[in-house]
């Protein structure tokens, strides 16, 4: 019995023994289970608080971005800093002390650790990166993981502002921008169009005078002068293409067969003294009279304007009068009209010379055209003999020069236009000997660009839903225009990329737009909905206008609209637009505005405000592919993308 009580005895000990020598290492177990709970706590939390600073300083931006707001309004959310800088309390779980919590902004790598690096960050302040990335460390994690080699948690989230290319709940209503994506000149054959003497593409060189300048300064062209009438044809297109007939690419002169500019090549080297005809040489147009042109090659279109013949011609004589030895005579037409008066040698420049003559505004192309006599008794090859008064020798030079006055149907958006030399930019360079070649720059000036508004105080902008040739009212899905005023569209749409608006249109989302036929003034009370709810609550909605550009997030005020290319819209109430973006528009007043007074108010169908830059919330079903361009008209959208 004694050797069994002992046996029993040794082995309850030697389990007391393996208990005792197990024991620290299920501590350790227990201790590296705890740490790894914990640890996978903190770095959820940590990422909860990346997130919630990165999208509150995505937030944070707006048109008048400050750098120190968007940095400390992330701050305030990441649990990187005392509550008493912003005002929130987002701290790290457990009691984590805020010595602990390092938060970097727009860096390229974490606090305090040289790898790994970001190289996809922009490290300038947020306004101007047009991001806020945040990446956020936690140091002295527990010990399981110190003793591993990694001392700290990491977390990492960015918002980025974007340019909206993808939108939902727009207003039903079109607006044309002018934000062309290229341009080209295109030297033509005017007799034979479908010959090309030269091409070259236009770039945008600034603006001027209200105009979006482009030409081709940095790389002039060489137009070899072959022909008698060379024809300048702009092309001014929405997407890459600027082949004339292709989707958002329109071609000026829109009308005729020929270009929008002219350049005369004359003969500079056939005698015109008898027995040869005259030679016409160089002519120009020159701003004369009570209302001179701007320019001598196209005008505005806005205004009557006057202007004057000058020509040179060759009969022969040099600088002497021929109209006493010749009895030389020219005759002019401006479009088949008679200039009055004729043309008259000035003993002084030697030049023919008319009278001042009218360019009706609006008129589009205006030829010029010459014709000549000689009665002195003689003879000229190919017209027999002279006689005075009873058989003088006669013919026309044709057109030999030509003025555009801009019509929105022939020239669309281009205000400006002229040929210029390479050397100096001296432009109106208009006639050229025939058989040489000119190096040459054509600048061109495009209206109508929209743009937001810098101040309180600057121009209203008015959209027009019942006007029967500027009607801008679209069918963007929904019942009626009521309802799509009130609710916005039901379609989503996204930035068209040279896709036709014909036939079958892939989507959603859709790249074209349909308009909407008729003009639905009874409906604009969709709007008052809209803003005020059925009740016309007025304080739902207030008019926040002169605290530009200090306004309050979620503005109900603000609304979307649909940018199309310069056009594409006619306003005809049929077909399909593309759609180039979307912009962002502050109503101040509108038809039927329950809340506004204003006299002289909105005429029917108009909404009355103005174009901002405004960056959409983040996660608004908005979408956007590339950096905000805070220079330009055109929503933003913040969007998270890391």
């Amino acid at each position: 019995m004694l050797v069994v009580k002992r046996v029993v005895s040794d082995e309850r000990g030697g389990v007391l023994v393996l208990v005792l020598l197990a024991l620290p290492v299920l501590v350790l177990v227990m201790s590296l289970v705890l740490d790894v709970g914990n640890w996978l706590e903190h770095k959820r939390h940590l990422q909860v608080q990346a997130d919630a600073a990165a999208f509150a300083g995505g937030d944070a931006f707006t048109a008048a971005c400050s750098n120190t707001a968007v940095k400390d309004t992330a701050k305030g959310y990441s649990g990187a800093f005392s509550p008493t800088l912003a005002g929130v309390d987002n701290s790290q779980v457990g009691g984590t002390p805020y010595s602990r919590m390092h938060m970097q902004i727009n860096s390229r790598t974490y606090f305090n650790q040289s790898s790994p690096v970001d190289a996809t960050v922009n490290t300038a302040d947020p306004c101007q990166a047009s991001m806020i990335d945040v990446k956020l460390t936690e140091s002295d994690v527990p010990w399981f993981f110190k003793l591993a080699g990694v001392p700290h948690i990491n977390a990492h989230a960015r918002v980025e502002i974007r340019q909206e290319t993808t939108a939902k709940g727009a207003l039903p209503v079109a607006v044309q921008e002018l934000n062309p994506k290229s341009a080209r000149a295109i030297f033509i054959d005017e007799a034979n169009p479908s010959t090309v003497l030269a091409s070259v593409p236009l770039t945008k060189a600034g603006t001027a005078n209200g105009l979006q300048l482009w030409d081709n300064a940095t790389a002039p062209v060489r137009v070899p002068i072959s022909v008698a009438r060379v024809g300048v044809r702009i092309v001014v297109s929405g997407s890459s293409s600027t082949t004339c007939g292709d989707p958002l690419v329109a071609c000026y002169d829109l009308t005729g067969a020929n270009g929008l500019l002219f350049v005369q090549g004359y003969d500079g080297s056939t005698s015109g003294a008898r027995p040869h005809p005259p030679v016409v040489r160089d002519v120009a147009l020159v701003p004369s009279g009570s209302a001179p042109c701007a320019d001598r090659d196209f005008v505005d279109g806005s205004a009557t304007c006057t202007a004057k013949v000058s020509a040179n011609i060759d009969f022969g004589t040099g600088t002497t009068n021929p109209t006493s030895s010749l009895g030389a005579s020219v005759t002019a037409k401006a479009n088949g009209t008679t200039i009055a008066g004729g043309l008259s040698f000035n003993t002084t420049s030697h030049r023919w010379e008319s009278g001042s003559f009218s360019i009706a505004a609006g008129a589009g192309a205006v030829p010029i055209t010459l014709d000549w006599a000689e009665t002195a008794t003689g003879t000229i090859t190919g017209y027999g003999t002279c006689a005075t008064n009873k058989n003088p020798c006669h013919d026309t030079f044709g057109t030999v020069q030509r003025i555009f006055s801009a019509t929105s149907s022939a020239s669309g958006q281009v205000a400006l236009a002229a040929v210029c030399d390479s050397a100096g930019l001296v432009c109106d360079k208009d006639s050229f000997a025939r058989g040489t070649s000119q190096s040459l720059v054509v600048r061109i000036g495009l209206s109508g660009n929209l743009a937001d508004a810098q101040s309180a105080g600057d121009p209203t902008h008015i959209l027009r839903l019942a006007d029967p040739q500027q009607n801008q009212a679209l069918d963007c899905g929904g019942a009626n225009l009521r309802d799509q005023l009130a609710n916005g569209c039901t379609n989503t749409y996204t930035v068209n990329t040279g896709q036709a608006c014909s036939g079958s249109i892939p989507g959603p989302p859709y790249p074209c737009v349909a308009t909407a036929q008729g003009f639905k003034t009874g409906q604009m009370n969709g709007l008052t909905t809209r803003l005020f709810s059925s009740n016309q609550t007025c304080s739902l909605a207030p008019n926040n206008w002169a605290s530009f550009p200090n306004l309050p997030p979620g503005d109900p005020r603000v609304i979307q609209v649909f940018l199309t290319p310069f056009g594409a819209y006619t306003g005809n109430g049929s077909g399909q637009l593309p759609v180039s973006g979307f912009a962002s528009f502050y109503v101040t007043n509108f038809d039927g505005d329950p809340c506004d007074s204003a006299n002289p108010g909105p005429q029917k169908g108009e909404i009355w405000g103005h174009f901002i830059k405004y960056i959409s919330s983040l996660n608004d079903g908005s979408g956007g592919t590339t950096t905000c361009d805070m220079s330009s008209l055109g929503t933003c959208v913040a969007m998270l993308t890391e």
